[in-house]
């Protein structure tokens, strides 16, 4: 009584909805598939967001008091000119010479990488104070708060180990559908001359290890799950994909050892 017989079979009534229905019939097939190349993509996309990297930032035309004019904001009884910078407006650091047509576009300033950041670190350069660093562990988000004023969290960027305030910055993430801006207050009697940033990623090694593991474990499951459920045509297809893969895999690697052997026994007198 708690079974009946459909197109692949004899099929349990105490399954999930959505195996008996007509939409996954049709389209079972088409989804396994996909089911292949959606593993190898959430595999790329964990160990992408296991990488860790470190970018050295500044603003393009940086001297000068670049950066949007934001106006002003008083902070303790003083004037502070408030200038704004967007992803666009920097550059990464390169301390050697490089070709025109270069990308030195700073991949590092989104909200992700400065929100999830292990380290924030940012140097402010202000005539007379010269140039002043703050580190910020956790983030850009995570800074330590002197003044909460306009809407924003601003922090303090100090000369030296001296109390005295040199400037203030402030992280807008601007919500969930665009990136941020990075606003500096400088005392409007100052100038100001120049703006870096250095984001670092510490690797995750359990997304790292996780993305090696993505696509055998979830083909397994998937094979299992599809047999155990009789869904035949979802197991035929993806099973259909994965012996193309497994040869050129099982070539590449061959071509690459047989490679790797030639090369070394060329230049290993060398």
């Amino acid at each position: 009584m708690n079974r009946r017989d459909g197109p692949n079979g004899p099929e349990d009534k105490t399954r999930p909805p959505f195996l008996e229905s007509d939409f996954w019939q049709r389209n079972q097939k088409f989804a396994g598939y996909l089911f292949l190349p959606a593993l190898v993509f959430f595999a790329v996309f964990i160990g992408v967001m296991g990488n860790g990297s470190e970018e050295d930032c500044g603003a393009r035309g940086r001297y000068g008091g670049s950066g949007m004019d934001w106006g002003t904001e008083e902070f303790n009884g003083k004037t502070y000119s408030l200038y704004a910078f967007e992803e666009e407006d920097f550059e990464i650091i390169r301390s050697s010479w490089v070709p025109d047509g270069t990308d030195t576009s700073c991949p590092s300033f989104s909200d992700w990488e400065l929100k999830s950041a292990s380290e924030f670190k940012i140097q402010i350069d202000v005539y007379g104070f010269g140039e002043m660093r703050e580190t910020c562990l956790g983030g850009a988000n995570k800074c330590d708060i002197a003044v909460r004023q306009g809407g924003q969290d601003w922090t303090a960027v100090h000369p030296g180990e001296t109390s005295v305030v040199g400037a203030y910055f402030a992280y807008d993430d601007r919500g969930f559908f665009e990136n941020g801006v990075l606003i500096v207050a400088v005392q409007e009697d100052r100038d100001f001359e120049n703006l870096e940033i250095d984001v670092n990623l510490h690797y995750n090694n359990l997304l790292l290890t996780m993305s090696f593991f993505v696509v055998p474990v979830g083909w397994l499951a998937g094979f299992v799950w599809a047999t155990r459920n009789q869904q035949v045509e979802f197991k035929t297809a993806m099973t259909s994909v994965m012996k193309p893969l497994l040869k050129f895999t099982l070539i590449g690697g061959a071509v690459f050892f047989i490679g790797m052997v030639i090369f070394i026994n060329i230049f290993w007198e060398w």
